[in-house]
C-alpha cells in the first residue's frame, strides 16, 4: 500500500521531486488576514471570540474531511494497483507524478481553509448546510411573539408560541436576517453563520400598531392566568404572571375587534376587545361535571361546564333504572363508570342484576364491563376502575365475590381477588387490600406485586387517615401505615368513620368530608384545613382540575352539585342532580 501523509513527520512520495526545506505545511496556510466580523448588535451578535472559536471548529472539521478523503482515496486506489486495464496498461494511479500532483492540490485546498471566505466557499460548494435560531419578543411586554416571519439566507420559518424559530439548510458565511410581523416594525441584521447550530439570540420587535389590553383571570378563584393567549387573525399575544396581555393589531381607527381567548385547561372564548381600556375577562375550566338527572322522568346522564353552560345529554336513561345508581368519573375526566339496572337483565328466578357501564365523556360511546347481583365502585387508579362484585353464580361458588380492575386505555382486565365471600377490602393510594382466608393481602391495581400484610383474618377496614387504615381482627385492632406497609396493634378506635379521600391528578392535595365541612388535605405537610362549610355536604366529591373540585349537597329540599377552587373564591352552585353513590373504597 502507498504511504499516507503523516501529521507529525513529512514523508517523501516515491518518484517525486524533492521540495525545498522551507516549504512546510504550516507555511502553506498563511496568516488569517481575511476574518469577517459580525455587524449586528450585542444581544444578537456572536462575539469575536465566538467567531474565532467557530472558525477554528470549521477549519478543524474541513481538515478532518480532507484528511479522511485523502486517506480513503489512497486506500481505494492502492486496492486497485494490481488490476490491469483492458488494453494491458496499468491504472493511472500507479504513475507517481500524478499522485504527487493530486496530493499538492489537496494540501493547497487545506491551506485555503485558513481563510474564512475560502473555508465557507469550500464547505458550501461541498453541500454543507447549517441551521440558525432566534427568539423574538414584544418590546412592550417582553412576552414571546408568535407568527413572526424569520427570513435568513433564502430560508424561512415562523416563530411558535414561545417566540422561537429555527431556519434550516442555510449556507455558511454572511447572510441577512429579516424579522417581520404585521403591526410591528421590521428588523434586518447582517449575521455570519458558522459551523453548528448558530443561536442568534433574542430580538425585540417595536410595536407600531394599535394595542388592546386584556387581563384574564380564573372564573372560580379570580386569580390571574399566566400563559393565556389572545389571538385575532395571525396576531397573537400571551399573558404574563399577572394575567396581562397586550395584543398589537394593524388598526388605526381604534374600533372594537373580535379575538379568541384560550389557555391550557380552559374553555376557549370568543370575546370583543375595546381599545384604550383594560378588558377584564375570565376563563372557565374546560373539564365537565358529569351527573344523573331525572328531569325527563328517566335517569339520564348529563355533562355540563363549570359555569352551568353547555348542558348536554350524554346517555339517555331506559326508564328501567332503579334509584340505586352509582357514578364515578375517571381522574382525567375522559370516562365515567355507571352502575345501574338500565338493561333490565334478570336471573332465572327473576332477580334484577346491576350493570357496570363505562361511558366515553366526549362522544357518549359505551361498553358494558360486568353484570352482577351487586356492584360497588371502589376506586379509580389512573386509567383503571376498581370494583367489587357479587357475581350471579351459585351461592357455594369459590369465586362468587370478586375484586376486578379494568384499564380503559389498554382494554385490559385484572382479577385482583376472588372468594366465596370477601369480608373486608379497601383501596388506598393506588393499592388494593383484602382478606383471603386467614391472611390480609395487598396487591397493585394492575394485579402485580401481591404481598402479605398481616397473617390474620381482617373483619373490617376503615380509612381513618390519609395514610392509615384501621383493621379489625378476631384478636383486636391494628393500624396499617399505608406508606411504610407496617401494621401495629392499637386500642379500639374512638370512631368508625370511613373517610373517602379524593386526590387531584397532581398528587398534591386531597379532599374529604367531615360532617358539614369540606376539608382540603395538603399531602406534603399531612395537614387538613377547612375549605368550605355547608349543611348537607355529602359525596360524590371529585376534582374537575388540579385546583377546581365538585362536591354535592343533599338537603330536604334538593340535591345539587357545587364547584369550588382550592385557590380561593366562593363556591358556586352548578345545578340540581339526582342522588347517586360514588366511590366507596373500603368495606
Amino acid at each position: 500500500m502507498a504511504d499516507k501523509p503523516d501529521n507529525d513527520t513529512e514523508k517523501k512520495v516515491a518518484g517525486a521531486p524533492e521540495l525545498p526545506k522551507d516549504n512546510k505545511k504550516q507555511d502553506l496556510t498563511g496568516p488569517d488576514q481575511d476574518k469577517e466580523q459580525p455587524s449586528f448588535e450585542p444581544q444578537t451578535a456572536q462575539s469575536d471570540s465566538d467567531e474565532t472559536l467557530d472558525d477554528q471548529k470549521t477549519a478543524d472539521a474541513v481538515d478532518d474531511i480532507i484528511r479522511n478523503e485523502s486517506d480513503e482515496l489512497l486506500e481505494a486506489q492502492d486496492a486497485k494497483t494490481q488490476k490491469v486495464l483492458p488494453d494491458g496498461k496499468k491504472s493511472w494511479w500507479r504513475r507517481a507524478w500524478l499522485r504527487w500532483v493530486l496530493l499538492l492540490v489537496l494540501l493547497a485546498a487545506g491551506g485555503a481553509m485558513a481563510y474564512p471566505k475560502s473555508r465557507y466557499w469550500v464547505l458550501n460548494t461541498a453541500g454543507m448546510r447549517v441551521s440558525a435560531s432566534v427568539v423574538v419578543v414584544d418590546n412592550t411586554t417582553g412576552q414571546p411573539l408568535k407568527n413572526v416571519t424569520v427570513s435568513l439566507g433564502g430560508g424561512q420559518a415562523f416563530t411558535d408560541a414561545d417566540g422561537k424559530a429555527k431556519v434550516d439548510k442555510v449556507k455558511l458565511g454572511r447572510a441577512t436576517l429579516k424579522l417581520e410581523r404585521i403591526a410591528f416594525a421590521p428588523q434586518e441584521k447582517q449575521v455570519v453563520l458558522g459551523w453548528g447550530s448558530n443561536p442568534l439570540g433574542r430580538f425585540e420587535l417595536q410595536a407600531v400598531g394599535a394595542q388592546y389590553t386584556v387581563v384574564v383571570r380564573d372564573f372560580l378563584s379570580n386569580q390571574p392566568i399566566e400563559g393565556a393567549e389572545a389571538s385575532s387573525g395571525q396576531a397573537a399575544a400571551r399573558s404574563d404572571n399577572t394575567g396581562k396581555i397586550i395584543l398589537t393589531l394593524d388598526k388605526s381607527d381604534g374600533s372594537d375587534v373580535t379575538a379568541i381567548l384560550a389557555a391550557p385547561g380552559y374553555r376557549s372564548e370568543e370575546v370583543t376587545l375595546k381599545a384604550a381600556v383594560t378588558n377584564e375577562l375570565v376563563l372557565v375550566p374546560s373539564a365537565k361535571d358529569v351527573f344523573v338527572s331525572k328531569e325527563s322522568g328517566k335517569y339520564d346522564v348529563y355533562t355540563m361546564d363549570a359555569d352551568g353552560k353547555n348542558k348536554k345529554l350524554l346517555l339517555a336513561g331506559t326508564g328501567l333504572e332503579s334509584g340505586n345508581i352509582g357514578l364515578a368519573v375517571s381522574p382525567d375526566g375522559e370516562r365515567v363508570a355507571l352502575v345501574s339496572t338500565r338493561d333490565n337483565v334478570r336471573t332465572a328466578d327473576g332477580r334484577l342484576l346491576s350493570t357496570l357501564t363505562l361511558i366515553n365523556v366526549t362522544n357518549g360511546d359505551k361498553v358494558v364491563l360486568d353484570r352482577g347481583e351487586q356492584i360497588q365502585l371502589m376506586d379509580w387508579v389512573g386509567n383503571r376502575i376498581v370494583y367489587h362484585m357479587v357475581a350471579n353464580v351459585v351461592a357455594e361458588a369459590t369465586d362468587r365475590s370478586r375484586i376486578t380492575s379494568y384499564d380503559y386505555k389498554a382494554d385490559s382486565r385484572a382479577q385482583l381477588a376472588s372468594a366465596n365471600q370477601i369480608r373486608s377490602a379497601a383501596s388506598a393510594l393506588g393499592v388494593v387490600y383484602y382478606t383471603d382466608g386467614a391472611t390480609y393481602f395487598r396487591i397493585n391495581a394492575d394485579g402485580a406485586n401481591k404481598q402479605t400484610v398481616l397473617s390474620k383474618e381482617v373483619w373490617a377496614s376503615y380509612r381513618t387517615a390519609y395514610e392509615e387504615l384501621s383493621l379489625q381482627t378476631a384478636t383486636g385492632w391494628y393500624k396499617l401505615n399505608l406508606k411504610s406497609g407496617a401494621a401495629s396493634e392499637i386500642s379500639e378506635p374512638s370512631s368508625y368513620a370511613n373517610r373517602i379521600f379524593a386526590t387531584n391528578q397532581a398528587g398534591m392535595q386531597s379532599l374529604w368530608v367531615d360532617k358539614s365541612s369540606l376539608q382540603l388535605h395538603d399531602i406534603s405537610s399531612a395537614k387538613s384545613t377547612a375549605l368550605h362549610t355547608q349543611d348537607g355536604l355529602t359525596y360524590p366529591v371529585r376534582w374537575l382540575t388540579d385546583t377546581a373540585a365538585i362536591f354535592r349537597v343533599s338537603t330536604g329540599q334538593e340535591i345539587a352539585d357545587y364547584i369550588i377552587s382550592s385557590q380561593g373564591g366562593a363556591a358556586r352552585k352548578l345545578g340540581i342532580v339526582s342522588g347517586t353513590f360514588g366511590i366507596n373504597p373500603a368495606f
